[in-house]
């Protein structure tokens, strides 16, 4: 699929439209609309069939993925860890390569909001939950409701107008990106839709915890401010700023954690001891199942549990990766990690 690469500054825009044949007043024109898409840093793209070309989609594809967004997806649930499924759109590979460009091209240009770490290339959970880690803290944890599905079309399409599209163009690229009138979980381009779309409410959370001398990030939908007191009022501020925002709290997952609490767990890393670690209960888990490994073997273990599945010990070193990553100075996961590592050859 072709890209735009290295984006046109204005005077070529303008020098390439003067020698077009147009009127200085159409010239003039066409300036108008290009300036705030060069500021932006994004693609110039004037109308749908423009659009289409960069897309390197005809004009019949592109309108039937706008129009029947439905006929492009494969539904389906799985489980969350917290009970419960989670359904994912996965846009079939036509239209997910449409919303690749529209993320690496477009989305990927605009700067975000430097407390969003979720979605993030070189951040991840280990990013967020070190920012409130220090020992003594207290934490404020919020979560917003239904994510992605309460971010609506409409708004996509505002925040594609905002980077200066027409209503044209930004339509398009919104019912691209778009499914049932919202973002769907499983296209390409909804995380970095969603961190823009919260850049104002990124902005007005910092400058709340800033207040406060508290400190702000979010991961997804998933929030923390944290500091050695988080005052009610700040709470009653963030809780406003979140609704302000046209986003809905889930109160199941918020929670106040005092300074002397043991649960102090952000996006699922224990952050008690003053450094993010691996909860205990997982720790637990994969400690009794690499002792039950050492001690009968790794085909008694299987035989014992009843463990059919081909993947398994691909999925035991992921999870033992995982722990390696947030704790990478320890001598027991780097054991265990030898030792499946072993068992991988042997297989």
């Amino acid at each position: 699929m072709p890209t735009t690469s290295k984006l046109p500054s204005l005077r070529v825009w303008r020098a390439f439209l003067s020698t077009r044949g147009l009127s200085s007043e159409l010239v003039a024109l066409y300036i108008d609309y290009v300036k705030p898409l060069v500021k932006s840093n994004v693609p110039v793209i004037f109308d749908f069939e423009h659009l289409c070309r960069l897309l390197g989609r005809t004009r019949k594809f592109t309108a039937n993925a706008t129009a029947a967004p439905t006929h492009f997806y494969r539904t389906f649930s799985i489980p969350k860890k917290s009970g419960g499924s989670r359904t994912i759109s996965a846009p079939h590979a036509s239209l997910k390569e449409c919303q690749r460009w529209i993320n690496d091209e477009i989305l990927s240009k605009l700067p975000l909001h430097e407390a969003a770490v979720g979605y993030v290339e070189g951040h991840s959970i280990l990013d967020h939950a070190s920012q409130h880690s220090k020992f003594g803290n207290s934490l404020f944890i919020a979560d917003l409701e239904k994510f992605f599905p309460s971010i609506t079309k409409g708004r996509v399409i505002g925040l594609f107008k905002s980077f200066g599209y027409n209503n044209q163009v930004a339509v398009a690229l919104a019912n691209l990106c778009c499914l049932d009138d919202c973002l769907p979980q499983g296209s390409p381009a909804s995380p970095a839709i969603s961190n823009l779309i919260c850049r104002r409410l990124d902005s007005r959370l910092a400058g709340i915890a800033k207040k406060f001398s508290l400190n702000y990030s979010r991961y997804a939908d998933d929030l923390c401010l944290s500091g050695h007191t988080v005052p009610s009022a700040a709470i009653a501020m963030v809780k406003r700023a979140i609704t302000d925002s046209d986003f809905k709290i889930n109160e199941d997952k918020t929670r106040l954690v005092s300074s002397s609490s043991t649960g102090k767990v952000i996006t699922g890393l224990n952050v008690n001891t003053g450094r993010p670690k691996l909860p205990k209960s997982s720790r637990r888990e994969l400690q009794h199942t690499m002792h039950f490994i050492e001690k009968f073997g790794y085909l008694s273990h299987c035989s014992k549990l009843k463990i059919r599945d081909s993947n398994y010990l691909p999925k035991l070193r992921g999870r033992l990766e995982f722990w390696r990553f947030v704790e990478p100075d320890s001598a027991e996961v780097s054991k265990y990690i030898s030792i499946v590592t072993k068992l991988q050859v042997l297989q």
